[in-house]
């Protein structure tokens, strides 16, 4: 991104753009605790400041997203845009107490590939979270090993990626959703 932005402010260079938006996303592991509970996949969400992260992390080029495609794709549905969970940092920390209260256990770790820029992405996320009380541990891989733990054998609880855009549901989404979606490392399920 850091390239995309600066050829972009150059005056020698003519910069075009896409359609759809690229994306930078958390792998939550439905299938394990805490995200097998719809409280910490929520609570997790709404602790993360958009603002805050695009400030950071994007120069402020970031656009928050309430959906998995942009307003302009016809596949987008602004009733379950307006669905989607807002960053409040008491509504998160509600979450967590209730999931607590419950005996769940909201401490996990994110592992994520060793890079500068995952390292400085992890130590934010790992930031807002300490703000509503979870205490997530950095775990940093090699992209072998990553891609053996993370991808191969699913062994994690919340990880990150970056990814291009999405023109359509099929196959680009249903990869990523569908139970058997060969990308669906989360193991995410619903069958509605």
């Amino acid at each position: 991104l850091d390239q995309l932005i600066t050829g972009s402010q150059d005056p020698e260079l003519n910069v075009f753009y896409g359609p759809g938006g690229g994306a930078e996303y958390l792998y939550l592991n439905w299938a394990k605790p805490p995200f097998d509970d719809h409280r910490m996949r929520e609570a997790v969400v709404r602790s993360i400041d958009p603002v805050a992260l695009s400030r950071s992390q994007y120069q402020g080029a970031m656009v928050p997203a309430d959906s998995i495609f942009p307003p302009d794709s016809p596949y987008y549905s602004a009733e379950a845009g307006a669905l989607w969970p807002k960053y409040d940092v008491e509504k998160a920390k509600q979450l967590i107490e209730s999931y607590r209260s419950d005996g769940g256990t909201v401490d996990f770790a994110i592992e994520l590939p060793n890079s500068p820029t995952r390292v400085l992405f992890g130590q934010f996320i790992q930031a807002q979270f300490a703000a509503v009380g979870i205490n997530a541990a950095l775990n940093f891989h090699d992209l072998a090993n990553f891609s053996a733990t993370v991808i191969a054998r699913g062994d994690f609880q919340m990880s990150s990626t970056v990814t291009g855009p999405w023109s359509n549901p099929y196959p680009n989404v249903s990869v990523l959703l569908h139970s058997a979606g060969y990308r669906n490392y989360g193991k995410y399920n619903n069958p509605k």
